[in-house]
């Protein structure tokens, strides 16, 4: 017989002077360094650290620390008890990504915070053009290494193709980069994204994902210019997602914020909202707006 399974460890972190257990479910997913010394490069490490925190999000047996929250530590040397005490989290999921004669290598490792002992260290290695569901890849290990129990639907969101073009989706990666991080020349931050996704739609005309931010990103340039043309994009794009995906929580979350920065219709946006919430327990954006 196996033997009985042990409970996970537990960080101990301090708040005042009362230690307090935090489990080694919750995690931080540090930005992912660029060693490819390529400019490029570091959009596709913002990007699959967006995916990938993205997918984790998704496992509601899992407490995700935000994105917002990690980004101060990018480009730091780590020490992971500090972090891990900051952030209140008993694991800690690190990577990089680096070319090596045309193969695209992410290596990440998974820490637990307690013991600096690692769960496990993994290479992916992919051709550049061809990273389709990478961040799946490792959502599984996380999952495995730290054992939250999978419900059908999250394997099935774990499961899930959101498209099957390899340009398509290097475009969305770096969209989702530029989306989280503006660039200079433009004024709102929104325009290279809106190019991106424009693009990736191009190669697949039907990338629910893709439309649901795209939406997003019109419906904040709305809030900034309130040009008609951004409004009749957003509701778009919107309506295209759920048209093609009616579950997708992205898609739901774009006619969300859509309902809360165009139309002014506050049903609506709770009624998005807090399905996201349920979907994903985990979406700060969805917090957020709610």
């Amino acid at each position: 017989h196996a033997p009985a399974a042990q409970p996970l460890p537990v960080a101990a972190n301090v708040v005042g002077d009362k230690p307090i257990a935090v489990s080694v479910k919750s995690l931080a997913v540090l930005p992912f360094e660029n060693l490819s010394g390529l400019a490029g490069d570091a959009d596709l490490a913002d990007g699959l650290h967006e995916e990938i925190l993205s997918a984790l999000a998704r496992l509601r047996d899992l407490k995700v620390i935000s994105r917002t929250s990690v980004m101060e530590f990018r480009g730091k040397t780590h020490n992971i008890r500090e972090i891990s005490q900051k952030l209140g989290v008993g694991s800690i999921l690190e990577g990089s990504i680096r070319r090596d004669r045309g193969v695209l290598r992410l290596t990440v490792q998974l820490i637990d915070a307690r013991t600096d002992r690692h769960l496990f260290a993994a290479n992916y290695d992919r051709d550049p053009t061809h990273v389709l569901n990478l961040q799946s890849a490792v959502a599984r290990q996380v999952a495995d290494a730290l054992a939250p129990t999978l419900n059908s639907y999250e394997r099935g969101e774990l499961d899930r193709v959101a498209t099957n073009s390899g340009d398509a989706y290097d475009r969305y990666l770096r969209a989702v980069a530029k989306f989280k991080r503006p660039v200079p020349n433009d004024d709102s931050g929104l325009e290279e994204p809106i190019r991106l996704l424009e693009e990736a739609l191009r190669f697949d005309p039907d990338y629910a994902d893709a439309l649901a931010l795209l939406s997003q990103a019109h419906s904040s340039l709305y809030l900034d210019h309130e040009s008609s043309e951004d409004r009749a994009k957003a509701l778009q794009a919107a309506d295209r997602a759920l048209a093609i995906d009616p579950q997708l929580p992205e898609a739901r979350l774009a006619r969300g914020m859509y309902a809360l920065l165009v139309s002014l219709d506050p049903d609506q946006a709770l009624t998005d909202l807090e399905a996201v919430v349920q979907l994903r327990p985990n979406s700060a954006m969805a917090h957020h707006a709610l």
